[in-house]
């Protein structure tokens, strides 16, 4: 498996609180790629993680990738940000890597959120935000495909 330098466990890494080794806890990952496998070591035997995307290929890539490295507590899910497909109050931790900057409405998303996470749960958001407007030339080149950018969480 890859290392993946803006993901959950580097997300918890950063923040004030951790995620211990515990048996109960329940983890939402908005996205259903490596994030889903690094947190399923958290979560104990009885405790899942749950990875969610809206297509059809990923969740099945995933769920191969799973089944290939015997990773038993992880679920992928088909479904939207702004329509998450768990009951309320059924998540401890949501995590999302980089995927709430894609949505057209950010508030459903954050209320969906709010919806599906325990009453005192976790959420962990490391995103892409603009401060300022881009310069046309780097603009020019995002809709051309060719701008790369270096992130550090």
């Amino acid at each position: 498996m890859r290392k993946s330098y803006c993901d959950g466990a580097n997300i918890l890494d950063r923040l004030s609180w951790t995620l211990e080794q515990v048996d109960y806890w329940f983890v939402l990952i908005i996205g259903g790629g490596i994030d889903c496998f690094l947190l399923s070591r958290y979560v104990g035997a009885s405790g899942k993680v749950y990875g969610l995307d809206m297509t059809e290929s990923m969740i099945s890539l995933a769920r191969k990738n799973a089944e290939e490295a015997g990773v038993k507590n992880v679920e992928f899910i088909l479904g939207t940000m702004e329509s998450i497909p768990l009951p309320d109050a059924s998540v401890d931790v949501i995590i999302s890597n980089c995927v709430i900057n894609l949505a057209a409405n950010k508030d459903v998303v954050l209320r969906e959120a709010y919806k599906v996470l325990k009453r005192g749960g976790k959420f962990a958001v490391s995103d892409i935000v603009l401060k300022e407007r881009l310069r046309e030339q780097v603009r020019k080149s995002i809709e051309c495909g060719r701008a790369v950018f270096l992130v550090r969480c």
